[in-house]
């Protein structure tokens, strides 16, 4: 069933981030026995740089919703990100400028 223990245990299934940081939890392994077989993380695709100069105000609000904005996850069903996706994630905000 989609809820959020199960879609939480196929996130966990997730062991790290790849380079090209395209990352699927679809069919999660047998070893994830109660897994939801079909979740997915949401992404948010960023230009490093913004010709507009709103890169500031973006890169807040990203960083906003991969730290603590994730605790409004759950009332909102959404599962919070694993903390070994949520360290790329943020790291990841450092090039945006």
């Amino acid at each position: 069933m989609p809820n959020l223990n199960n879609i939480s245990n196929a996130a966990a299934s997730a062991r790290s981030v790849p380079a090209d940081r395209e990352l699927h939890i679809v069919n999660p392994p047998r070893s994830a026995k109660i897994a939801y077989p079909i979740p997915t993380f949401t992404y948010v695709i960023l230009e490093v740089t913004d010709p507009l100069g709103n890169g500031g105000l973006l890169k807040n609000f990203v960083g906003y919703a991969v730290t603590s904005g994730q605790a409004f996850g759950p009332r909102l069903d959404f599962v919070p990100l694993p903390s070994n996706i949520r360290r790329p994630a943020v790291a990841a905000l450092s090039q945006i400028h």
